[in-house]
């Protein structure tokens, strides 16, 4: 008799996909399989393996995403908050 054992995503839905990552990111090319490297793969459900979400981020990744996006958009100058507020 197989018995299904149940994984969780770490939204707590059901996985369906077992993902192998490096670098923080899905590894979408190159081999699909990596032997011997267990602490390379994560479950995920459908809609976070789509989006490439590994993993809930923590209010630092969020803080660090939203300064990436002001660099991008402004450049490397130093721009205060209440600047961008104000929209100057």
């Amino acid at each position: 008799m197989i018995e299904e054992v149940p994984t969780v995503c770490w939204c707590g839905k059901r996985t369906q996909c077992n993902t192998r990552y490096a670098d923080g990111k899905i590894v979408r090319e190159g081999a699909q399989i990596m032997l011997g490297s267990n602490e390379s793969y994560v479950a995920l459900c459908r809609k976070h393996y789509k989006e490439g979400t590994l993993w809930k981020p923590t209010d630092d990744d969020v803080k660090n995403h939203l300064r990436d996006i002001k660099t991008k958009i402004y450049g490397d100058i130093k721009i205060s908050e209440n600047q961008i507020k104000e929209g100057q």
